[in-house]
């Protein structure tokens, strides 16, 4: 009998509840890996919002803080750079 065929003994021995908190606790590790890694988890039209930071768009721009932040300080640098741009475009 090969190693993996005694792990795999080994593993139907334990008991049913044991069993299936070991692959609870298997899926639950995969999909936790899997949403902490995702870039993004809510998207909307000029918002994208992850687990570290936020960020908004003005259609050309995109501007991002991190959750620490206050939103109202993205929203206030956002305005700033319209402004600046506003600027730009009428000299």
């Amino acid at each position: 009998m090969t190693k993996v065929e005694k792990t795999f003994h080994n593993f139907v021995d334990f008991p049913l509840v044991v069993q299936i908190g070991s692959i609870a606790l298997l899926l639950a590790f995969i999909l936790d890996l899997i949403g902490f890694a995702a870039p993004y988890w809510n998207v909307d039209e000029a918002t994208f919002s992850g687990l570290w930071q936020m960020c908004t768009s003005d259609g050309n721009d995109t501007y991002c803080g991190y959750h620490d932040s206050s939103l109202s300080e993205v929203d206030r640098i956002v305005k700033e750079e319209k402004k600046k741009k506003g600027k730009r475009n009428t000299e």
